[in-house]
């Protein structure tokens, strides 16, 4: 990507403000000034910025409900901005500071494994193209069929794994924590598809990277970050420990003392949460840190022409980390050294998103212009609200758009891009692949004008335009999307305009649709078979007792299953985000166990129509009722199975 606009503006010396406002009004605010020159730089947006984030800042908070709000600014070299809005502790009406309180930084932790063991990799004590394997001890991981994971493929989501998260991501209890050695071990997830191949974010993948950093530099994580990232860049309150947890000996008090309290959101307005622990896969979410320590890590990214004591990677260590490893994906956003690289109003970015259940974050940089964003907070409507003021802060203050029109590529026929699509970060061998339709589904159509409209629960919905070379932009919010075909020509996958998962066509066997008729043909047959063996039992017209029973408990079964399974759904939409502490939930336990339960009456009832068929020993009409429901139970058996809901797949 080239740099839109070549800025050549001197900066005059600002002095260095720090201003802490009434903690009744919910509101403090410090600003520090820029000292020396640095090209590209805007004094007047920059003195400005201030005023800006103070007028968008109240109606953001009442529209998504945000609780408390911590931002950073950097730019050439210095901290610009750093606000708090809000509050910490709503209860007691405690107003965020921002180089006060810790937030939880979620996902935007892997920014700081990235960088740490990309210093491995500077030390010569790590090698890009290398098999993981070479670093991570006694405990491998196979190569398979799909080839070895390379250390590369850990810094950009392509391990190959498949994802999970209920029932073990998180804990209520820090009791419950293991190691992190002992959770790679227990959840390794199975691996379905090529190593190399297509982006799928990982947590386990960075708790491998994490795994590997505390081998190779004999440190535990926690220590190794704290000593050669915190340290160095003067981040005194900031922690990948957490309070009263076995892990690492926990938080200090005294930052514990400092945490901000964290809140769901729902129609019903903020409630108190509990701490969210993930100390167990730190690595992959477990950061807590002021907006003033995060930007300090802001600036060792983007200040190369001003390292000072800003620096964790020699300068041409940070070039290769802010460069991709991979390259078909051109023009479209993906990963580099394990931040995401995209384009912004015509810039080159680098950014992480995070999020628990309660906290979110997002970090953007530009590293062209030196500049960073960084905004947090401890409970919002919109997990998404971080990111998007973010953006609005670069783009409306810092970089102006100029002539951004992309050329409008003509295109005849939309159809081949046309369909389902399914997310590829979800489980594919264990009963949590029920989640996925329901929350990673997305559906395209053709619109007018040779246009794609996509709608989705966790896309970037709106009208595409499409730009040439499998590529479509999103007209309003100019993000882009890029498809890939497969072997025979046809668009099977493309990529969400994060970058950071693919959503793969949806087969056949993966649609509720097609789950749903088989549960409701099932259904139907039951009761059918139900009555005509009732019937024949009332009427004396009947074989041995065990076939008889077997001709009630067998439809029996199947209605109960039915019940069961939607019983289970509705339990799963009730519980929402908490599912990742009581997965599995107690009428998916049930339904599990009645479906290993009912599988042998099925299979002996299925036997015995097949042999009285062959004897042609049934008549014509209890010959299609007997049939029809073997049928059916056939097709239950292999779409349980498809769906893992046979055995104990947790």
């Amino acid at each position: 990507m080239k740099r839109k606009l070549a800025e050549n503006i001197v900066v005059r010396h600002l002095i260095c403000l720090f201003i802490f406002l009434s903690a009744l009004m919910g509101h403090t605010t410090y600003a520090q000034g820029q000292t020396e020159t640095c090209i590209g730089f805007d004094s007047i947006k920059a003195a400005s910025i201030e005023e800006y984030i103070e007028r968008i800042a109240t109606p953001l908070i009442q529209s998504q409900s945000i609780v408390g709000m911590g931002v950073s600014v950097v730019h050439c070299g210095k901290i610009i901005h750093l606000s708090g809005h809000g509050y910490a502790d709503l209860d007691n009406q405690i107003s965020v500071d921002p180089s006060l309180h810790l937030f939880r930084v979620g996902s935007v932790t892997k920014a700081f494994t990235f960088t740490a063991l990309m210093q491995l990799v500077e030390a010569g004590q790590v090698k890009i193209d290398a098999n993981i394997n070479d670093y991570l001890g006694d405990f491998q991981i196979p190569d398979g069929r799909f080839g070895p994971i390379k250390v590369k493929d850990l810094f950009t989501h392509r391990t190959g794994f498949e994802d999970g998260a209920a029932g073990y991501l998180f804990e209520r209890d820090p009791k419950d924590q293991i190691s992190l050695e002992a959770f790679l071990k227990r959840h390794q997830p199975s691996r379905v598809r090529q190593a190399g191949s297509v982006t799928s974010y990982s947590n386990y993948s960075v708790g491998l990277a994490g795994r590997i950093i505390e081998i190779v530099s004999g440190k535990s994580y926690d220590d190794y970050i704290t000593n050669h990232i915190f340290a160095p860049l003067e981040m005194k309150s900031s922690t990948a420990l957490e309070p009263n947890s076995l892990i690492g000996g926990g938080m200090s008090p005294e930052l514990a003392a400092r945490l901000a309290s964290v809140y769901s959101v729902d129609k019903q307005g903020p409630e108190l949460q509990s701490f969210e622990y993930i100390g167990h896969v730190s690595p992959a979410g477990a950061i807590s840190s002021t907006p003033n320590d995060m930007a300090r890590f802001m600036l060792a990214i983007v200040s190369s022409e001003h390292p000072g004591k800003f620096q964790m990677l020699n300068p041409i260590t940070l070039d290769q980390f802010r460069t991709r490893p991979y390259s078909n994906r051109i023009g479209a956003t993906d990963f580099a050294f394990g931040l995401l690289n995209g384009e912004l109003e015509g810039y080159e970015t680098l950014h992480h998103r995070g999020a628990t259940l309660t906290s979110f974050s997002s970090m953007i940089l530009v590293p062209d212009k030196q500049l960073g964003v960084f905004i947090t907070t401890n409970g919002a409507r919109n997990p998404l609200a971080p990111h998007d003021l973010a953006e609005r802060i670069l783009t409306e203050n810092f970089l102006t758009s100029g002539d951004n029109e992309r050329p409008s590529v003509p295109l005849q026929d939309v159809s081949p891009y046309t369909g389902n699509y399914l997310t590829n970060r979800r489980s594919f061998t264990k009963l949590e692949k029920i989640f996925y339709p329901f929350a990673g589904l997305v559906k395209i159509k053709a619109g007018e004008n040779n246009k794609l409209l996509i709608s989705g629960p966790k896309v970037d919905q709106g009208t595409y335009r499409f730009l040439g070379d499998r590529k479509f932009e999103n007209t309003q919010s100019g993000k882009v999307i890029m498809f890939e075909s497969d072997t025979g020509g046809s668009m099977h996958r493309f990529y969400s305009t994060e970058g950071h998962i693919a959503y793969e066509r949806q087969s056949l066997s993966s649609s509720l649709t097609l789950l749903f008729s088989i549960f409701a043909l099932a259904l139907v047959a039951a009761l059918t078979q139900l009555v005509a063996s009732l019937i024949k039992f009332k009427s004396k017209v009947t074989s041995s007792t065990v076939w008889t029973a077997l001709g009630i408990l067998s439809p029996l079964s199947v209605i109960l299953v039915v019940v069961l399974f939607a019983l289970s759904l509705h339990q799963l939409a009730q519980f929402g985000t908490e599912i990742v502490y009581i997965w599995p939930t107690s009428f998916l336990k049930i339904l599990v166990i009645a479906i290993l339960i009912s599988i042998p009456l099925w299979a002996a009832q299925t036997g015995r129509i097949l042999f009285y068929l062959v004897k042609r020993d049934l008549a014509g009409k209890e010959n299609v009722i007997q049939v029809s429901f073997a049928f059916c139970l056939v097709l239950l058996i292999l779409i349980l199975h498809e769906w893992n809901m046979i055995g104990f797949k947790w």
